[in-house]
């Protein structure tokens, strides 16, 4: 899958609350905390793979994004998730044209989850 399935992405939650508990043994207290947890760590995370690019750093940006693909296996955060997925295909072949593409669709879907969050309830206790 060279290019970004916009229609599939499009489709997808910005992130589920009961289907995140249930892949934490349906504990919505942890599964928050989870949430919390990412919502912190994503700009640092985002931040070094955009410099990352910058520079040409594959490795860099195979690691962070690998990192946000492990959290988003307690956080049902499917578009994070499905960008992620497919940076982490295209680094396996750096000299795609497509490599920005995918993470400027990163930072949006990003930046989607961090207003979400900033709306919601746990980002007001």
């Amino acid at each position: 899958m060279n290019q970004i399935d916009d229609n599939h992405i499009e489709t997808e939650c910005i992130y589920s609350p009961e289907k995140s508990a249930s892949l934490v043994n349906n504990n919505q207290e942890l599964a928050n905390d989870l949430l919390v947890m990412f919502v912190q760590e994503l700009p640092e995370q985002l931040a070094d793979i955009n410099k990352a690019l910058e520079t040409n750093d594959i490795l860099t940006i195979a690691k962070r994004v690998h990192k946000i693909l492990g959290a988003t296996a307690y956080c049902h955060a499917p578009r994070i998730r499905n960008a992620a997925f497919v940076i982490q295909k295209a680094v396996k072949n750096p000299e795609n044209n497509l490599l920005t593409q995918h993470i400027n669709r990163l930072n949006q879907e990003v930046t989607k989850l961090l207003e979400y969050f900033k709306e919601s309830d746990l980002a007001k206790q």
